[in-house]
């Protein structure tokens, strides 16, 4: 249909084509230089054959959509937004006999493939395609944008890996892990079909619904990488404990299982576990795939008043650059508005609260550089909750500018040292609904006056005793607010005196 309605016009664009460089074109040329002052088109031809437009003859997309109705709203019309996306990257089929001569040259199939991916980039997760049927929704406020959970996977080993080779045994394996629309890759076991990775990595994930984690079992070859398996592991059932321990049995594969192992990390509102997290941190730094964070910073560019362009009178067309390190981040821009509002909110993982910085600078599309703002992560650490928010003076030509904006900032807390967790456990053990006695880790030496604090059964004393408990608690207290008081110096010192 396309190419019966060029047909009929061709004769029609070759006319305007003509008069457009003729008109359009040839001054440029004739004032571009001295010696061709004289240049003129004598004649324009495009030929009596009018170009084709080739098509596909049939398109087909292979995929699973997911699609969220939400806010939930009282009134007409009941549902604020329509979200819509890929869970992952669809597959997509496109037939013609049109385009089979020009597939056949070097390259182009790649290019066609890269093109297609590029075009359903921005409907695959973590990225979605929204549809607002209200106005007064504020799409950042849902609960599926903003990803409110850290956790720490684990790839630690695989057994029983099923091998094709001659040389059975002589398997070079390893692991792609899918997860939040990006991909993690473990370094290269050498030699075996019980292989060992033991490697981490860290991810944060939003509350959307269905969030799968994908392991790819891959064998290294100089040729053609083949898969040996393929497992998934739901997010939902991830998040419901501190650490969860498994061994995936391997899909498409006649044997095989892998062993992952994945921690749900805390997010503290102070910073008292901060300095073990980075000790921590630093001592595993040779099974980190990617550097650990010890934070994560969440950022709300809220508005900006009175932005200006420098020597001009126009009204900006601005949007705002974030980065920590080598994060970088970017707003829409908002047209020919001096005082506009964006409502975007951003997170950045902190590997060193004390050495990283937050840089935010306000650009004008077609101008360039409105004002710059910086500020030093370890500010945070000395505010309540850890918490900062305002309007802050822009360094800019106009002095009156500002930037509005919220900082957050949360410390990832590992299981093993989260007390809260571990005091919940110990309440839950020792409830007495459960009929299951715990053993102490040590074992007391009997006293003289042992009275009724417990039951003695030679060596194993089990109970405790609320007249030794006090003591203990109240210790207990002194020592954590001595090791608060210890905590806040070292804060102050690293930010008042840095090296």
């Amino acid at each position: 249909m396309a190419n019966m309605v060029l047909m009929y016009m061709w004769p029609y664009l070759q006319q305007y084509f003509g008069d457009y460089m003729k008109s359009k074109i040839q001054p440029k040329i004739q004032d571009s230089n001295v010696f061709l002052s004289s240049f003129k088109f004598l004649k324009i031809d495009l030929g009596r054959k009018n170009m084709a437009i080739l098509g596909a003859d049939r398109m087909k997309v292979t995929g699973t959509v997911r699609v969220v109705l939400a806010p939930l709203m009282p009134t007409k019309p009941l549902v604020g937004m329509i979200t819509w996306y890929f869970p992952t990257s669809p597959v997509v089929e496109i037939s013609s006999t049109q385009l089979k001569p020009i597939l056949k040259i070097g390259g182009t199939h790649f290019i066609l493939s890269k093109i297609i991916k590029t075009c359903l980039k921005p409907v695959v997760y973590p990225k979605s395609a929204k549809f607002k049927l209200s106005k007064t929704i504020d799409t950042n406020a849902l609960y599926f944008r903003l990803p409110k959970n850290v956790i720490c996977v684990h790839i630690l080993e695989a057994a029983g890996l099923y091998s094709k080779d001659l040389i059975q045994g002589l398997r070079n394996s390893y692991v792609v892990a899918h997860v939040g629309g990006k991909t993690v890759k473990t370094k290269v076991a050498i030699n075996s079909l019980n292989p060992a990775w033991n490697q981490a990595f860290q991810m944060p994930l939003t509350d959307i619904p269905f969030q799968e984690i994908t392991f790819e079992v891959l064998s290294y070859n100089f040729g053609e990488n083949r898969l040996l398996g393929s497992c998934q592991a739901g997010v939902e059932n991830i998040l419901t404990q501190p650490v969860t321990d498994m061994w995936l049995p391997l899909k498409n594969t006649p044997s095989g299982k892998l062993h992952v192992r994945f921690e749900r990390l805390n997010l503290a509102q102070d910073c008292e576990k901060l300095e073990e997290v980075l000790m921590e941190n630093k001592n595993s730094s040779a099974v980190q795939i990617h550097p650990f964070g010890a934070a994560i910073l969440y950022v709300r560019v809220r508005s900006a008043k009175d932005l200006q362009i420098p020597n001009s009178d126009e009204l900006p067309t601005s949007m705002v650059l974030l980065n920590v390190l080598q994060t970088k981040a970017k707003t829409k821009a908002i047209r020919y508005d001096k005082d506009p509002v964006w409502n975007k909110t951003i997170h950045f993982p902190i590997q060193n609260p004390y050495e990283d910085e937050l840089h935010i600078e306000v650009k004008d599309v077609h101008h360039g550089r409105l004002g710059t703002f910086s500020m030093s992560i370890c500010d945070l650490l000395l505010a309540e909750n850890l918490t900062v928010e305002g309007c802050f003076n822009l360094r800019s030509s106009n002095p009156l500018a500002t930037i509005n904006i919220k900082m957050e900032l949360r410390i990832l807390v590992p299981p093993h040292l989260d007390e809260r967790i571990e005091e919940t456990t110990s309440d839950d053990l020792n409830s007495e609904e459960l009929s299951i006695q715990i053993l102490p880790k040590k074992i007391p030496k009997p006293s003289k006056d042992s009275g009724t604090a417990g039951t003695s059964h030679g060596n194993e004393t089990t109970g405790t005793s609320r007249e030794n408990k006090a003591p203990r608690t109240a210790k207990t207290k002194f020592g954590a607010l001595k090791a608060k008081i210890k905590r806040a110096s070292k804060i102050i010192r690293k930010c008042c005196c840095p090296k």
